[in-house]
């Protein structure tokens, strides 16, 4: 990833969340992965501050931050959004992952957390925040997506469904102990083994093409 790549996604962060210099997030996502890389960068950028867990995510002492004002900001995954919280009208802003999330669950966490700007992405480490949906503006048609790319990211499915991404925020090439191989094809996509369909300009995620599992931003391959 170039720091031009890096800067892309971490600019329509900001442009997407309307982040200001008052931002005071927990970041309960590791910050060695792209998720909570991107969220430091981020805050750091607009001036604002950054908590990072000494144990990672932790419910009651989000808890106990939210209502002693320490924090107003929280990124996580759908998995930790499903853990009941006190003090949700403390929370301002919110970025959710890009697990899979029902409709009637985006539904459940805007009401869960009624004055936040909350947001959801879907990318890869090597195309970082590909799509964005703002839950509280989307109609209840489209909150089963995953939005809509924005900036000048562009998004296209293969013949076989297969979501294929382009942009200034995509990594160019992949390293390994022989040297550095292209990610991208002749006209610059990146091609993805996630599925997808499109409707009015959103993405629909519709699981992985091959068998390979996620687990906690680990990628496991089931003969293994």
């Amino acid at each position: 990833l170039t720091y031009a790549n890096l800067a892309d996604a971490a600019q329509r962060i900001i442009d997407q969340m309307q982040m200001t210099a008052d931002i005071r997030e927990y970041v309960g996502v590791p910050a060695t992965f792209s998720f909570g890389l991107a969220r430091y960068r981020a805050i750091s950028a607009v001036g604002g501050q950054a908590y990072l867990p000494p144990r990672g995510f932790d419910p009651l002492e989000l808890a106990r931050m939210l209502n002693a004002g320490d924090v107003n900001a929280l990124s996580a995954v759908p998995t930790l959004l499903r853990i009941l919280l006190s003090s949700p009208e403390r929370l301002r802003w919110m970025e959710i992952g890009s697990q899979h999330m029902t409709a009637e669950e985006k539904r459940r966490v805007t009401e869960l957390f009624p004055n936040a700007l909350i947001v959801q992405h879907y990318g890869l480490t090597e195309a970082s925040r590909s799509t964005f949906l703002r839950l509280s503006d989307a109609p209840m048609d489209l909150l089963g997506s995953v939005g809509k790319p924005v900036g000048h990211t562009e998004i296209e499915l293969s013949d076989d469904k297969r979501i294929r991404i382009r942009g200034p925020h995509v990594a160019r090439t992949r390293i390994d102990a022989e040297g550095l191989h292209s990610l991208l094809d002749a006209d610059g996509w990146l091609q993805t083994n996630d599925l997808g369909h499109m409707r009015e300009g959103h993405l629909f995620f519709d699981g992985r093409a091959d068998n390979l599992i996620n687990c906690g931003g680990m990628k496991l391959v089931p003969d293994q």
